[in-house]
């Protein structure tokens, strides 16, 4: 099991993330495989359960697999389910961000622990679908980038700060 999944099977945990879901099926499958090289069987049926199960997490975790996790950031208590509902109304394969966007404007058809939900987090909404949020987002990324790279010289130094100030006037 990768480490950075472990937390989330701690304490007996009732709910797993579709991800870390996985990452664990994955892993039982390589223990599997390396059991089978050393000392042998048959684990046709096991492997093929643990494909069914895979496919079943892939449907679950959509065309677009990090929205609960960033509706969690935003301080969506319930992320998931909410993202779950977007998934749900944009219908197989559709994009879920529209529905949300939807939501936010009008959160009445949904279910009353969603709609506290929503109503919640819809200044920030409002405030990153702006277009002054949307800049400060894009200039944040690209000093990110910036900071996470070897500067060649000292004029490289200066482009993070040029960055910065745009975004703060933004």
């Amino acid at each position: 099991m990768p480490g950075e999944y472990r937390n989330e099977f701690s304490y007996a945990s009732e709910h797993v993330a579709p991800t870390g879901a996985i990452a664990a099926l994955l892993s039982v499958k390589e223990a599997l495989t390396a059991y089978n090289e050393r000392f042998g069987g048959n684990w046709t049926e096991q492997l093929k359960w643990i494909d069914q199960r895979l496919g079943e997490l892939w449907t679950l975790r959509g065309p677009y697999p990090g929205l609960g996790s960033i509706l969690c950031a935003m301080g969506v208590e319930y992320g998931y389910q909410l993202a779950y509902h977007c998934w749900e109304e944009a219908g197989e394969n559709g994009d879920p961000w529209p529905v949300l966007a939807a939501l936010v404007k009008n959160p009445k058809t949904l279910p009353a622990d969603l709609k506290a939900q929503v109503t919640g987090f819809t200044d920030t909404w409002k405030y990153l679908a702006s277009e002054r949020g949307t800049k400060r987002l894009v200039a944040r990324r690209i000093v990110q980038q910036l900071l996470h790279q070897r500067p060649r010289s000292e004029h490289a130094l200066a482009v993070p700060s040029r960055l910065l100030r745009r975004a703060r006037t933004a």
